[in-house]
């Protein structure tokens, strides 16, 4: 696996958020911006296009019996989804950044949220025991991966993605998936 400097991490961060970009061609069904960029029936082909592949998630996690605690098989067929249908809000934009990191090898990385659960998002460089305080004291370390807005840098830039209101889905560290 890769030794990453602060850099490296960055770089891996921002070509993570350029994948999604890349094949994603849709985007998100839930973005303002996008929604005044691309005009109603854009916007109504990208929602019906999400709620599609919402469905097509539902039914896989089903048909493959993923149990609720499986966070891992859930991430990668949200990713899996989101590639074949090039859409998806924060969920599977985060999802799909996770699961092309995990590929690459670059650890340690979290899948997170916000506890309102209202938007998703990537962190790379924290350590599983770099959290409270000592997190507080080392954003700069930690990495924003959020490929929905496009942003990428130092958690400690991002004064809006405040540590203390951020769960944590799924952790990968040594090459084990937590």
């Amino acid at each position: 696996m890769p030794e990453l400097n602060i850099i490296g991490y960055i770089r891996a961060a921002m070509d993570a958020c350029n994948y999604v970009k890349q094949h994603m061609k849709i985007g998100a069904a839930n973005n303002l911006v996008k929604e005044l960029e691309r005009g109603l029936i854009g916007h109504l082909d990208a929602w019906l296009t999400v709620k599609t592949e919402r469905s097509e998630i539902d039914l896989a996690i089903l048909q493959k019996d993923i149990r609720e605690w499986n966070v891992n098989g859930t991430m990668e067929i949200w990713a899996d989804k989101a590639l074949k249908y090039g859409a998806g809000n924060c969920g599977e934009q985060s999802a799909l950044a996770f699961s092309y990191l995990k590929g690459r090898r670059i650890q340690p990385i979290d899948w997170a949220h916000f506890l309102t659960r209202d938007h998703a998002f990537v962190l790379l460089n924290r350590p599983r025991d770099l959290t409270g305080q000592k997190l507080r004291e080392n954003l700069e370390q930690v990495i924003l991966c959020d490929p929905y807005y496009q942003r990428y840098g130092p958690l400690s830039k991002f004064p809006e993605y405040d540590v203390r209101v951020i769960g944590l889905n799924l952790h990968m560290e040594d090459g084990v998936v937590l």
